[in-house]
């Protein structure tokens, strides 16, 4: 009869401590981001954004867009594709000079999944137009973002004006 394998001799068995290091560790390594990470990761997509639309760089502004699955209402409009919305978006612009002010008093994330958020905000803004006049909205705006790809991408943004 074979006597049980030695755990302990002067000093640890070297295998028992690299299995127990691999066990700590591997939890560590591999852990599923929880509510807190993906609020904060959505959180900072969102500041990217709107510092997109603040300086009008729409290359960067249109990167935040799953450009596949994307849809929007606004207005009593649905928009059922990215490319509607890029038209729209596009149209505005060149009576844009600038913003003068966006903010957003209200910002809440909600989380869903692990790939799954909607952000709901309130804005106020103050645009400056092309011809000179200054234009001050607000009201709330719901985005959904979904992670594909290792990246959190909008699939669907709503707003309404007060």
């Amino acid at each position: 009869m074979s006597a049980a394998p030695k755990l302990f001799n002067d000093q640890l068995n070297p295998a028992l401590v690299l299995l127990l290091m691999i066990a700590l560790l591997t939890p560590a390594c591999n852990r599923s981001p929880g509510a807190e990470d993906i609020r904060s990761e959505v959180l900072f997509e969102f500041r990217q954004l709107t510092e997109a639309v603040q300086s009008q760089d729409t290359e960067a502004y249109y990167a935040f867009f799953d450009q596949d699955h994307f849809t929007a209402q606004f207005g009593g409009m649905t928009i059922d594709s990215f490319a509607a919305f890029k038209a729209i978006y596009d149209s505005i612009l060149p009576d844009l000079d600038g913003y003068l002010s966006l903010e957003f008093p209200v910002v809440e994330v909600r989380v869903i999944n692990e790939t799954s958020a909607v952000l709901i905000n309130e804005y106020s803004e103050v645009v400056l137009t092309v011809s000179g006049d200054t234009v001050r909205t607000s009201g709330s705006g719901t985005q959904v973002w979904d992670k594909t790809s290792g990246h959190w991408k909008l699939v669907h943004v709503a707003g309404s004006t007060k």
